[in-house]
């Protein structure tokens, strides 16, 4: 037969969460600080447990980051590096060949 579960069951403690809080509030801490700290709210958690959590917040924080890049390429509106090429050099056909361009480039320096 099942055993019937307690009515006053404690709230369970997600440990994890309890790390990237701890975490994101002490950014420098090492593992071991987080591990102390944490036992004496009475969560226990091992060192390895926490560098498990941080290199987990780092690899999610560096996807987002290589996102955010990929966005700000695609603004800019450089596609194709080729492409660009191509039309800098139809720009300095049109204005009377490279030296032109570059002088304008030099005025616009200035």
């Amino acid at each position: 037969m099942a055993k019937a579960k307690p009515e006053a069951e404690s709230p369970k403690v997600n440990k994890s969460e309890e790390i990237r809080d701890y975490i994101r509030a002490n950014p420098k801490a090492k593992n071991k600080m987080v591990v102390d700290a944490l036992a004496e709210k009475g969560v226990k958690v091992t060192p390895a447990f926490v560098y498990i959590i941080k290199s987990k917040m780092n690899k999610t924080a560096k996807r987002e980051k290589r996102a955010a890049n990929v966005v700000k390429t695609q603004q800019m509106g450089i596609k194709d590096p080729v492409e660009m090429i191509h039309q800098v050099k139809e720009l300095a056909r049109r204005l009377g060949g490279m030296g032109q361009l570059k002088r304008l480039v030099e005025l616009l320096e200035a």
